[in-house]
């Protein structure tokens, strides 16, 4: 393949007495691929670059024309929280892609909320192998990314597909150079330069890539003792094996009670105990269960999040109160009805059998 693409650029762009000028578009830059003996000189705009920086994206005026020609101008605020954000040189650079696609599906219907259309096309392989080569060691910078923050990383613009998945900072500079990530300031080509994610769409594809490997990590791990404290009530020994797969995930959104609700359920699903969230059960809807019908039994768990260690107390008094209160574990279907208070407070969880 390398000698045929070489044979072909060469006689196009090197030998073509009729060839003016031409432009090769793509992610990664080719220089190093060793396709251009006999052909050299070439120019390399990339997204660290200056130089035709409209050239890769919509610019603010252009989407301003764009929403007043369909009559959406109200719509801008959304856009650019969703779809904006990206910066190349000195300009900030709106997705063409996903602007196009939206103003779309507004004139079909002009409710329409804003969609993540990159996933849809583009997926997010690239997210997922950095989180599986690290092992998830890269949380701390994920969560930051997602909480909007910031990260520094040693960028890389002579990646070949050879060796782009070969370590941490080679993929991140691949995330760059594909639009997952954009450059917060000035690139740096000696230093560590700083990144952030550009807009709504990207977070969320970061915070769902995250929320898919640790279900995915959950369910290829042998969970055997964890469902084992749960059916033979030792709160003890839950807490312990909570917390540890807790130290594994990726957090974010500040340690809030919806990401230890998802993280439980992750933790739970894809086994032979079927996992239900905010069923009705006794008087109320408790916030996750999970069956046993080998032995007719039945797990609830109801959670809630310390500010600060000294609540946990609390907050466990709190969370037995409402399970008490609202009669969880009233039915007649199961044998026996097992409740836990679950509190987490940041990369712990400490539970409670009631």
């Amino acid at each position: 393949m390398l000698n045929l693409i070489r044979a072909l650029f060469y006689s196009v762009l090197k030998d073509n007495n009729d060839v003016k000028k031409a432009i090769l578009t793509g992610c990664l830059r080719i220089s190093k691929e060793s396709l251009f003996t006999g052909l050299n000189n070439l120019a390399v705009y990339s997204v660290t670059g200056i130089g035709y920086e409209t050239a890769f994206g919509f610019t603010g005026d252009e989407v301003d024309k764009l929403l007043s020609a369909a009559g959406f101008s109200e719509k801008k605020d959304v856009i650019r929280k969703w779809y904006d954000g990206y910066c190349i040189g000195s300009e900030k650079l709106y997705t063409p892609w996903d602007v196009i696609l939206y103003v779309s599906k507004l004139m079909k219907d002009k409710d329409a909320e804003p969609d993540n259309f990159w996933a849809n096309s583009s997926g997010n392989n690239a997210i997922r192998k950095l989180i599986d080569i690290t092992e998830a060691s890269v949380s701390d910078d994920f969560t930051a990314l997602i909480e909007g923050k910031a990260i520094e990383k040693k960028i890389s613009e002579t990646l070949t597909y050879s060796n782009v998945y070969s370590n941490e900072n080679n993929i991140w500079s691949l995330l760059l150079s594909t639009g997952y990530l954009t450059i917060d300031g000035k690139y740096n080509p000696n230093k560590e330069t700083s990144l952030k994610l550009p807009n709504e769409e990207i977070r969320n594809l970061f915070a769902e890539s995250a929320d898919e490997w640790f279900t995915d990590f959950a369910k290829r791990s042998n969970r055997d003792e964890l469902f084992s404290a749960i059916w033979n009530g030792n709160a003890e020994a839950l807490s312990s094996i909570i917390s540890r797969y807790l130290s594994r995930s990726i957090s974010y959104y500040d340690y809030i009670e919806s990401y230890y609700h998802a993280f439980l359920v992750g933790l739970l699903s894809g086994s032979p105990y079927p996992v239900k969230s905010n069923r009705e059960q006794g008087e109320g809807r408790p916030d996750i269960t999970i069956g046993n019908r080998p032995e007719n039994k039945l797990a609830i768990f109801e959670i809630k999040r310390a500010h600060a260690i000294s609540d946990v107390p609390q907050k466990l008094d709190e969370a037995v109160k409402q399970i008490r209160e609202r009669h969880y574990s009233d039915t007649e279907d199961y044998d026996d009805v097992i409740c836990y208070a679950i509190v987490f407070y940041r990369k712990k969880a400490f539970a409670r059998k009631v």
